[in-house]
């Protein structure tokens, strides 16, 4: 496909709807698209109605444009269209014309002259397939005509809330976290959802059940720093860390020298407590000096309080002291660690090792001297 221009596919197509008399996307008019096929599922969506299927010629449509002239989505409004994904659609409209089972673009009856044009609607979600249709000469389409304002919500935010939940068709191009960031900043703003943090997620539990956990974390920690949302319990980035210790405090943190207490300072996350034990470990081996942590934990959970997820890093590490401690003693008593290598697995196809067993260690290691010795000799 990467070999292939669009041209030559659309050219392709052509000449296979001659032969078989089927509906290329070259000829889609008016009379090839069919409102009866139909069958994908309706969106539901708060303060939104749908009013029906419309076939409309393009130009009839007005794509909502920003101060910059480029095309403007609330639910993309941080980076605008992405080119690669309009190719994708190009391609698919060539390869397979149009997919009944998939949501319909979404417009807005709206009249209104702009620049002398008249349009008779107005586009709300799918501003890559408009503008892949239009890039290959297609002059109409099928639309939903969806009206806003309904019940207890407000147009501005039934609207932007049908564009997040519409973002789902093939080739899909997913909500982007930057988008997601930016369009909750600006109902925060217009005061559709509260400036809190349990008000956005509350917001993206609701509207992108598809979007994993640890996804919306991001965006709610990303939207919560932009916008000075309210926290019941604060969370940390690790450039906040560095910023909190080094405007408020005299602590040292990532592994840099304490010189007021002659240690090495570490701030720790809940879960990374192995990591950090052993590069103080390392430390200490290098400089003989001592270090400490400064802890902070992840948001609680139903399942654990913020103390909880305290008391658990404090376990954590007084667990792996007492590791440390137990396999001293056992050094002690054995002269040995209770723990060894025992071999490696094969991965030398060049020099043919043998694929159907562990390699001992005692065969690494002189795999490595020989080697070794080859490197001294051109050295």
């Amino acid at each position: 496909m990467n070999t292939t221009s669009l041209e030559s596919l659309v050219s392709q197509a052509k000449e296979l709807n001659t032969k078989t008399g089927l509906a290329t996307v070259q000829n889609f008019n008016s009379k090839s698209l069919d409102k009866s096929k139909v069958t994908r599922a309706l969106i539901q969506s708060p303060g939104s109605k749908w009013e029906g299927i419309r076939l409309l010629d393009l130009d009839k449509v007005y794509v909502p444009k920003s101060a910059k002239n480029e095309t403007l989505n609330k639910a993309r409004g941080k980076k605008g269209l992405n080119r690669g994904h309009i190719s994708k659609l190009k391609i698919s409209l060539v390869e397979n014309g149009i997919d009944y089972t998939k949501p319909l673009m979404i417009v807005v009856r709206k009249h209104q002259v702009i620049d002398g044009h008249v349009y008779d609607y107005e586009l709300v979600a799918g501003y890559h397939r408009y503008t892949a249709l239009v890039e290959s000469n297609i002059d109409s389409w099928l639309f939903d005509e969806y009206s806003f304002g309904y019940g207890n919500y407000s147009e501005s935010y039934s609207k932007k809330i049908l564009q997040i939940r519409e973002n789902d068709h093939s080739p899909e191009l997913p909500n982007q976290e930057d988008d997601l960031v930016n369009l909750i900043g600006e109902m925060i703003d217009s005061k559709d959802i509260p400036n809190t943090e349990d008000a956005i997620w509350n917001f993206l539990d609701e509207h992108c059940t598809h979007m994993h956990h640890m996804t919306k974390g991001k965006i709610v920690k990303r939207a919560v720093s932009a916008n000075g949302s309210y926290q019941d319990v604060m969370t940390w980035s690790i450039n906040e860390v560095k910023e909190f210790t080094t405007s408020k405090t005299n602590y040292a943190v990532a592994g840099n020298k304490d010189d007021n207490r002659d240690m090495y300072g570490w701030s720790v996350l809940e879960g990374y407590e192995y990591e950090y034990l052993t590069n103080a470990l390392r430390r200490f081996k290098e400089t003989d000096k001592e270090s400490y942590f400064i802890c902070h934990t992840k948001a609680p959970t139903d399942k654990e309080t913020l103390n909880q997820k305290r008391n658990k890093m404090i376990g954590a590490f007084e667990n792996l002291e007492e590791c440390m401690i137990k396999a001293y003693k056992f050094y002690q008593k054995n002269g040995r660690w209770p723990w060894a290598i025992e071999g490696f697995l094969p991965q030398d196809k060049k020099n043919a090792e043998n694929t159907d067993e562990v390699i001992s260690l005692k065969e690494i290691t002189n795999k490595i001297k020989k080697e070794q010795k080859k490197l001294n000799i051109f050295n």
